[in-house]
C-alpha cells in the first residue's frame, strides 16, 4: 500500500493546529491559571518545547499529546474540539 503524503500547508491542517493550539493554550490559563513553565512540568517535558507546541512550531506526536492531557487531567478531545469554558 503507498504511503500517503501529508500536506501540512492545507487548509484543514492549518485550522486543526490553529485550534489545537489555540484549545491548549486556552486550557492551560484559562481553566488551570497556569504559566507555560508550570504546564510544562505538570505534563513532564521540557519548557521549550512545550511552548514550541503551544505556538504551533513543533507538530507534537500522539506519546506527546498524551503526556499532554495526562499532565493537565483533561481528554485529547479538549484539544480538537471547539474551546468551552466550564460552567
Amino acid at each position: 500500500m503507498a504511503k500517503q503524503k501529508t500536506n501540512n500547508n492545507s487548509r484543514a491542517y492549518r485550522k486543526l493546529r490553529a485550534r489545537f493550539t489555540g484549545n491548549l493554550r486556552k486550557i492551560r490559563e484559562e481553566r488551570f491559571g497556569l504559566t507555560q513553565e508550570q504546564a510544562a512540568e505538570r505534563c513532564r517535558m521540557v519548557m521549550q518545547q512545550f511552548q514550541q507546541i503551544e505556538s504551533g512550531k513543533l507538530s507534537p506526536t500522539l506519546r506527546t499529546i498524551s503526556k499532554l492531557t495526562d499532565g493537565l487531567g483533561i481528554d485529547a478531545v479538549e484539544l480538537f474540539v471547539p474551546f468551552r469554558k466550564p460552567e
